[in-house]
């Protein structure tokens, strides 16, 4: 096995995983915050890059509807 190769995908499941831990967290902020996240938004916030939800995360306190959610997400689409 190519020690690149075992490089890359070590260094790529670690961002997954990183990723993965954010993902978690933001949604756990979102149902602290808003009480039931419609299953829309989940499936939207699954596919963002990982800066993107981050930048959400720091946001959080920012939103007071779901709607606001929506808006940032449609002012920094992709």
């Amino acid at each position: 096995m190519n020690l690149s190769y075992s490089l890359r995908a070590y260094e790529e499941g670690m961002a997954d995983g990183i990723k993965e831990g954010h993902f978690s967290l933001l949604i756990k902020l979102l149902k602290k915050k808003f009480k039931h996240i419609p299953e829309k938004y989940i499936d939207l916030l699954t596919d963002l890059e990982n800066d993107t939800i981050i930048s959400i995360a720091l946001r959080i306190f920012e939103f007071e509807t779901l709607e606001d959610l929506d808006v940032f997400l449609l002012v920094n689409k992709k």
